[in-house]
């Protein structure tokens, strides 16, 4: 399996940030139902590090630590 729209499934795990978190709660990208629907893909690494940039870059969380190996974020606003 591949994920055909990497950039369009960061966007989808971007909104369910938005909508499922407010401030102060933490999660990893393993928490998002968009991750889960692509963990199996050939190119899931790139996935994983485009979204764990737009998360900084976008301001939508910060870097709190890490949890069993994942980088844990802390939605800011």
């Amino acid at each position: 399996m591949v994920i055909r729209d990497v950039d369009g499934q960061v966007e989808k795990a971007l909104n369910e940030i938005q909508m499922r978190y407010s401030r102060g709660m933490e999660f990893t990208i393993y928490d998002l139902m968009a991750t889960s629907a692509c963990i199996d893909a050939q190119n899931f690494d790139s996935y994983k590090i485009m979204l764990e940039i737009r998360i900084s870059n976008r301001g939508v969380a910060g870097c709190s630590g890490t949890r069993n190996g994942a980088r844990l974020f802390k939605i800011m606003k």
